[in-house]
Parts: C-alpha cells; sequence; structure tokens
C-alpha cells in the first residue's frame, strides 16, 4: 500500500474540518429557527392576553367614571341648602357608589412567563422592558381597588344601614329603576350626616387617583399590544 501524498492528507484534513463546521453551522441555525418559532408562539399568547386586559382595563374605568359621578352627585346633596332629592335618586345614586368596581387582568402567560425564567424568549428590549414592568402597574391599580371594596365593606355600608335600606340599594339597578314604595331611606338623616358627607370626599380623592393610575395601566396596556403586533408581523414576514 502506498503512503498516503502529503496533499491528499492536507485536503482530507480540510474537508473533515469544514463537515464539522456545518455541522455546527446547521445545528446552530436550527437552534434559532427552533428559538424563533417559540419566541412567536409566546408573543401570540401574550397578544392574546394583553387585548383582554386592554378591553378589562375600558370597562372598569367607565365603571369608575359611573361612580365617581354618582360620588360627586351625592355630595352636592348635602346640607341644610341642598336641591330637594327625592329618596329613590338618593338610592340609585348610592348604588352606584357602593355598587362593587374591581379590575382582574388575566395573567397566565405572563405568569408562567416569569415563573419559569423564560422571558429571555421575548428578543425586543423595548417590548421586553415593558412586560418586565407591567406587573407593578397593574398591583398599584388592584391595590386601590382593594382599599375600595374594604371601605365599602367595613365601613360606608355598616354606617349607612342605620338609614338606608342597603339590600334595595344594592340590586342590579339603573338610574331610575328604584321607586319610592320600595325604599326606606331616610333622607333628612341623609343630608345632615357629615360623616357619610367626609367619607365620600375622601372616597371621591381616591376615586380619581384610581382612575389617574388606570389610565396609566391602560396606556401601557396598549403599548405592549402595539409592540406585540410589529413584533408578530415581522416574524411573519
Amino acid at each position: 500500500m502506498s503512503a498516503q501524498s502529503p496533499k491528499r492528507a492536507v485536503l482530507e484534513g480540510t474537508l473533515i474540518v469544514v463537515s464539522i463546521l456545518v455541522a455546527f453551522a446547521l445545528d446552530a441555525s436550527w437552534d434559532e429557527y427552533q428559538a424563533a418559532r417559540a419566541e412567536q408562539f409566546v408573543l401570540a399568547e401574550l397578544l392574546v392576553e394583553f387585548q383582554d386586559a386592554e378591553r378589562r382595563i375600558e370597562v372598569s374605568i367607565a365603571e369608575l367614571d359611573t361612580a365617581l359621578l354618582a360620588s360627586t352627585q351625592l355630595l352636592n346633596r348635602f346640607g341644610p341648602d341642598a336641591q330637594a332629592t327625592p329618596v329613590e335618586t338618593v338610592d340609585s345614586l348610592l348604588g352606584y357608589v357602593l355598587g362593587g368596581n374591581t379590575l382582574e387582568v388575566p395573567a397566565s402567560v405572563m405568569n408562567s412567563l416569569t415563573a419559569s425564567g423564560e422571558m429571555r424568549l421575548v428578543s425586543d428590549p423595548v417590548l421586553r422592558g415593558e412586560l418586565i414592568g407591567w406587573p407593578a402597574l397593574v398591583d398599584d391599580v388592584r391595590e386601590n381597588h382593594e382599599w375600595h371594596r374594604q371601605l365599602t365593606d367595613e365601613i360606608l355600608i355598616p354606617h349607612l344601614s342605620e338609614y338606608v335600606a342597603i339590600r334595595t340599594v344594592l340590586r342590579p339597578w339603573h338610574l331610575d329603576t328604584i321607586t319610592a314604595s320600595e325604599t326606606q331611606t331616610d333622607v333628612v338623616r341623609f343630608r345632615a350626616d357629615l360623616k357619610l358627607e367626609g367619607m365620600l370626599a375622601w372616597r371621591v380623592s381616591r376615586q380619581e387617583a384610581t382612575r389617574s393610575e388606570s389610565v396609566v395601566l391602560l396606556e401601557a396596556a396598549r403599548r405592549v399590544v402595539a409592540l406585540l403586533e410589529d413584533e408578530l408581523q415581522q416574524g411573519a414576514s
């Protein structure tokens, strides 16, 4: 058997090296492809979640606006010089004031990303920054809603129950659904209730703050939705 020529040995060695490099390149390309697919899947799931969150925040802000209007109208009915108010109107306004206004945003995809440490799948740094900051914004608004719930359940309702028919007030309502024959509210006592007036004034200030934070949250949700749509469009092209 003749000895292998140096030139042939170099050629074979070069082919081996090239084949190894090609294999590594194929592996890297496959990994990048898989990572891109995983990111697109996560982004699509996040888009659905944030679109739902956006709708829920809009509804919550509308409910806050209604409660704020009712609270303001009630405040105009205190004192000896206040405008005369039919008892059914007082009950209807109290219903809007005492009615529950909460905000629950979907968070299953976000929670999964955070718990698994897979936030790195989101390659765009601006989008990733928005997602990282999102839970804190949600917590701020949720804490305000919890404060309103506690004020209503633990202070306002016990106080009003002394002269307001709470069961009638808290039924599903519209401003014109409660009739005078249904109510037992003492309007004279209501108009002279300085403690209630102070609580409502404080509640209005907190509701306005909650609304402002809710608007900030809504704007953040809309930014995230826009960024997600852009990323998904780029990934599809």
